[in-house]
């Protein structure tokens, strides 16, 4: 797919994580969020994503870990199997590959022309 992953405790060094959090979301092509176990720090990201306009793949094991306001977004359920686990990356692959499709908005165009994050 040509794609690398970043996860978002993977961001280490002298920078506040949040900017290098924010600057990821930012000039990702698209942002898979893992809602099981319902993490804030999930949703707070799945939330700057949103603002800023690049896509976001919801996967969960469990369809009740997923906020009521996000659930009108399609999101993938799956099981933590061998078999479960090669649907899954079917799943995501194709909705990846979906999401790759779609344009930016222009407004996600101009954010990401001319941003700049700030560090304090």
């Amino acid at each position: 797919m040509g794609l690398s992953i970043k996860r978002g405790d993977d961001f280490f060094g002298a920078e506040a994580v949040m900017g290098d959090i924010w600057s990821a979301i930012l000039h990702a092509k698209v942002v898979v969020a893992e809602c099981t176990g319902r993490n804030p720090n999930v949703f707070y990201e799945i939330g700057l994503a949103h603002a800023v306009g690049t896509p976001v793949i919801l996967v969960t094991q469990k369809a009740q870990d997923v906020p009521s306001d996000l659930r009108a977004i399609r999101y993938i359920k799956y099981q933590y199997t061998p078999r479960g686990m090669q649907a899954f990356e079917k799943a995501l692959a194709a909705t990846i590959e979906t999401c790759r499709g779609r344009k930016p908005t222009l407004a996600r165009r101009k954010l990401r022309s001319s941003a700049v994050v700030h560090q304090n």
